[in-house]
């Protein structure tokens, strides 16, 4: 199947998003900032709808489109925390939410906190509420997932999922590392090291999805 073509299928025939969404989208990809895909974007929105969260835990702000969206596709009582390590991009996500403007409540529902994720979600009381989230959505350095995932995994709530973005790093986990660039290897090889324990952790059924730039996503058992 071409990949190019189903995707424009389903942006012919698929639900379109409002012009709030895709405004700010917008705006994003032509500051170069990278933000999550159209098709990472209608597959969130259907599990928002079909598994209704009501706390949210996102790692990895950038301007905030990724919390927006979720606020704007979720129940009206869902909240939702975001932490950004970038100063820069935290203050560009602070704006976005004083500007975005819709007939949804949306920024309502977002706590949007400037600093190192693993310091609050590890010790700040407010943060670190064990299984107190229904869906954590990791989406930053890739480095570190190893570490955050270990740190988020015993705040979600038995049933929650954890969602954790591009995985595939524009195709190259999918390679040999000999096929990768020689600067690219040790995150190449983390990141297969971290998908093959996450893979077969007895705690989780998890699942890898070629959406975007590759989902690793996790149902927690225990």
């Amino acid at each position: 199947m071409d990949e190019e073509r189903f995707s424009v299928f389903l942006e012919a025939f698929g639900d379109p998003f409002p012009k709030e969404i895709l405004d700010l989208e917008k705006k994003a990809l032509s500051d170069n900032i990278p933000i999550i895909r159209r098709d990472t974007q209608r597959y969130i929105r259907f599990l928002l709808a079909e598994r209704k969260p009501e706390k949210i835990l996102e790692i990895g702000t950038a301007v905030g489109f990724s919390a927006i969206f979720m606020a704007y596709y979720s129940d009206e009582d869902t909240r939702i925390i975001t932490f950004e390590s970038s100063k820069k991009r935290y203050d560009m996500a602070a704006e976005n939410l004083k500007k975005f403007n819709s007939e949804k409540p949306v920024t309502n529902k977002i706590e949007a906190v400037f600093g190192d994720a693993s310091d609050f979600i590890k010790d700040d009381p407010a943060y670190a509420v064990k299984e107190g989230y229904d869906l954590c959505f990791l989406d930053a350095a890739k480095g570190q997932y190893p570490e955050l995932f270990k740190s988020i995994k015993p705040l979600v709530k038995q049933g929650g999922m954890i969602i954790t973005d591009n995985i595939l790093q524009n195709g190259d986990t999918l390679e040999s590392r000999f096929m990768v660039e020689r600067r690219d290897r040790t995150i190449h090889k983390r990141m297969r090291e971290f998908l093959f324990s996450v893979s077969r952790d007895p705690d989780l059924t998890s699942d890898i999805l070629p959406i975007g730039d590759g989902l690793l996503v996790c149902v927690k058992n225990v």
